[in-house]
């Protein structure tokens, strides 16, 4: 098998690759990078696909706790198409937002859970991994940014790719 682990791949010198990837370049102008890609404007329906918890570096030592919630669309033109929201214990009023937020998403996915204990919020969380939700996805424009904001309204049954939510 060849030193890169693929089947079938050959290595070849810089010349012949880069000629190579010119040919596919329009491929790659293409291609649209999911890195902090958000949904289009309206109403989405999307389940939770994962969690993530760790500290937020400031200056390399940890600052402060988060939890980032991936989600990934179910139908529409977004059908699989995955994007996550970030909720940090940040001081302030972005901390107080983002925990409201929170707080929301964790009452929508368990409402037995104490909403004063962050521990058992994101335990709720990563124990409804697959948990569908319906929300929707706000653009609005400050300053010359465009600022993207999914709020998750409400947790559905689950559906098949274009059938609609019941709450």
């Amino acid at each position: 098998m060849p030193e890169n682990g693929q089947a079938g791949a050959q290595q070849v010198p810089d010349d012949v690759f880069e000629k190579a990837l010119r040919a596919h370049n329009e491929q790659y102008e293409a291609a649209e990078s999911d890195r902090n890609w958000m949904p289009p404007p309206g109403p989405h329906t999307f389940f939770l696909a994962g969690v993530r918890k760790g500290l937020y570096p400031k200056n390399g030592s940890p600052q402060f706790p988060y939890i980032s919630a991936k989600f990934t669309i179910v139908g529409g033109e977004c059908n699989d198409r995955s994007f996550s929201l970030f909720y940090g214990f940040k001081p302030g009023d972005a901390g107080r937002i983002s925990l409201s937020q929170l707080k929301t998403l964790v009452a929508l996915t368990d409402p037995a859970v104490d909403s004063k204990d962050g521990v058992a919020a994101c335990n709720a969380l990563t124990s409804n991994i697959g948990a569908v939700y319906a929300g929707q996805c706000v653009h609005t424009e400050k300053n010359g940014r465009v600022f993207k904001n999914v709020y998750v309204n409400s947790r559905v049954d689950a559906v098949s790719p274009g059938e609609e939510p019941t709450a």
